[in-house]
């Protein structure tokens, strides 16, 4: 079974809740017991088949008064299969408005997941050129032959660990960067990380 979504209000019809008859012939403290027992369905999800126990989800200081009341309720919440009472047409919006809550939080999760994903990717792009700034520094002040020799070192730790030929141009220096910038963090020029 799906768990249930923590719902803090429901929708109330008033203009259904004013025309039906059902409710018009209720006295105040009928009307009060039933938007009572409605609150506390929507809140549990079923009500107990208790006569006592409805009494105290109604609220009531007068038990005497709702078991009186509970006689034009009880149709209103007939007990289902699991042995709780529900009001049917309750149990219908609050079973769209579950689906609705979980929908939401299934759109939620999946835009935080791709939020926290896109902070990651681009904290690795920082990261990197961070470390390349670095790197391009520390080569600036070698000497020519030693920049090309690592350079080449690069050159053919790529051509020997990947497929650079089916590579683009972006792709082969970005790549080539990064071997660098390996090469360099081997040699303990640059701090690792």
């Amino acid at each position: 079974m799906t768990p249930r979504v923590r719902l803090d209000w429901f929708p109330f019809y008033v203009r259904d809740w004013s025309s039906d008859m059902t409710v018009r012939m209720m006295t105040a403290a009928e009307r009060g017991y039933y938007v009572s027992l409605l609150a506390a369905q929507w809140m549990e999800g079923g009500l107990p088949d208790d006569v006592r126990k409805l009494g105290v989800l109604a609220m009531t200081t007068d038990a005497e008064e709702f078991v009186a009341a509970w006689v034009v309720l009880e149709p209103l919440f007939p007990t289902g299969s699991d042995g709780l009472r529900r009001n049917s047409r309750l149990e219908k919006v609050a079973n769209a408005q579950q689906t609705k809550a979980r929908q939401r939080r299934k759109i939620a999760k999946d835009a935080a997941t791709t939020r926290w994903a896109g902070a990651a990717e681009q904290k690795a792009e920082q990261t990197a050129n961070a470390e390349w700034a670095q790197a391009e520094h520390w080569l600036a002040d070698q000497t020519t032959s030693k920049r090309k020799a690592i350079q080449a070192k690069a050159k053919r730790r790529m051509a020997k660990e990947h497929a650079t030929n089916d590579m683009g141009d972006g792709i082969k220096a970005r790549l080539e960067k990064s071997v660098t910038v390996t090469i360099l963090r081997e040699m303990g020029v640059l701090n690792d990380g």
